[in-house]
């Protein structure tokens, strides 16, 4: 007989749940529960992961054992209390697992066999909390297929201590940390570190068997097998060392745009189009097919640099600003790289024909209402002795222009304009490349000697 609060059985299952990807296939693997002094541990052994659970039960001098039950025992037992539930093997392999009261339910136990022994426990070395969030976070990154290279994994690299997630398109670098290991690998990106029950869990431990990467936190621990072969893509390479633009985004900001993104429009579009225009403040704009315009922008955060626009699939800019990346870089053509305490998101710049002009009065600021009054300015008429024999009598004005709100203003209207010179300049050469196209077409039916002889 074994014994252990009912609680840890509903914890045990919730978690399992979390040990693939995708959804499960497959009946669900037994679990061993084995007994040994004051200690009871549940194991449960999935294509690529196992997972152990331990809790400490009264002493119990000599009763060490082991007993091998369905995952649908834990579900029929589990509850939300310190209560205990007892399993009891009987002749055979049949038996009952009973709590407090008349709750009792017949349980059909599992033969023991060598796949079922406890996996190789390495020496484990302490590393920081935020190793679970680097995993669950490189996990939530990777891709769902294969192709090239592994993108279905995550690459832990031993000799650098960063954890490393990508689909392609979008890429993650944590770390550093210091790891018990010098090699790099590649391991299952499942959401189990992102789980209630693991991630809340303190004392976090690192350790490398030949065959698993292991990790522990609290009384969780989670063997992840390491691919024996895959390539993986130099993330690091794709880093551009250079950047003529850099932004340093106001938390604030950061926390609006964060909050309207979901809404602007474009939100049908595949690739979920956002523009983001840096020139003095970084602004951001999306649109539609029917010509919505919306803009908002981050007055508070400043940018540095030339005047750069590049187009972002919305989803890797919520990513961006969800991980508290608070840097960023921007290279026209090349991979926006942001930064913030301990991680790096690299995301790939989408189509420039993608990109969403400026249109008057189509921003949603986010400044302080006292912005405007602030930079109005009064220009201070030119002096003179009267006006000139023949010359133009301007009318007086009024309330002058800010000219900087007109500068700004040029410079908008000048970059639409280059956009659209280039548009056209692409559609001229297309243009041209199938006249070229027609005139082989026919020169080749003229070498043929197809003529245009009459139907009979």
């Amino acid at each position: 007989m074994i014994a252990f609060p009912r609680r840890v059985a509903r914890r045990f299952r919730a978690a399992c749940a979390k040990c693939t990807s995708g959804r499960p296939r497959g009946p669900a693997p037994c679990v061993v529960i084995r007994q040994a002094d004051d200690r009871v541990t549940l194991t449960a052994t999935f294509p690529e992961v196992t997972l152990e659970l331990a809790c400490a039960v009264p002493l119990v001098r000599g009763r060490a054992a082991v007993l091998i039950v369905p995952m649908t025992a834990l579900e029929a037992v589990g509850a939300d209390t310190d209560e205990s539930v007892e399993f009891d093997a009987g002749e055979g392999l049949t038996g009952v697992a009973r709590w407090a009261g008349p709750g009792s339910v017949p349980v059909a136990f599992v033969l023991p066999g060598r796949q079922h022994d406890p996996p190789p426990r390495p020496e484990m070395k302490p590393v920081p909390a935020g190793f679970l969030a680097a995993l669950h976070e490189a996990a939530r990154t990777s891709s769902r297929e294969d192709g090239r290279y592994a993108l279905s994994r995550v690459q832990v690299r031993g000799a650098t201590g960063h954890v490393i997630g990508t689909d392609g398109k979008l890429a993650v670098v944590f770390g550093p940390f210091v790891l018990p290991f010098a090699s790099d690998v590649l391991v299952p990106a499942v959401p189990l570190f992102g789980a209630p029950e693991v991630r809340a869990a303190g004392d976090v431990r690192v350790g490398r068997t030949d065959a698993h990467l292991v990790v522990s936190a609290g009384d969780w621990t989670a063997w992840l097998t390491v691919a024996p072969v895959g390539k993986y893509p130099d993330v690091a390479a794709a880093v551009p060392r250079h950047a003529p633009t850099a932004v340093v985004l106001d938390r604030g900001d950061a926390a609006d745009l964060l909050s309207q993104l979901p809404g602007l429009p474009g939100r049908e579009h595949d690739q979920r189009p956002v523009t983001l225009c840096a020139d003095g403040a970084l602004a951001v704009r999306a649109g539609d097919d029917a010509g919505a315009v919306k803009e908002v922008r981050l007055a508070r955060s400043p940018v540095t640099g030339s005047v750069v626009r590049v187009v972002l699939d919305r989803r890797a800019l919520a990513r961006v600003l969800t991980l508290d990346c608070t840097a960023l870089r921007i290279s026209p053509d090349k991979a926006l790289v942001a930064t913030g305490d301990g991680v790096t998101v690299l995301a790939a710049p989408l189509d420039p024909e993608l990109a969403v002009a400026p249109e008057p009065r189509a921003y949603a600021p986010i400044s302080d209402p006292d912005t405007n009054s602030k930079r109005s300015t009064s220009v201070k008429p030119n002096d003179s002795n009267g006006p000139a024999h023949g010359s133009r009598h301007d009318p007086p004005a009024g309330d002058a222009p800010d000219p900087l709100v007109a500068a700004e203003e040029l410079r908008a209207a000048l970059a639409d304009a280059a956009a659209k010179a280039a548009r056209l300049v692409a559609a001229l050469k297309a243009s041209r490349k199938e006249q070229k196209v027609l005139a082989s077409v026919l020169a080749n039916l003229k070498q043929l000697n197809l003529g245009t002889g009459e139907l009979r």
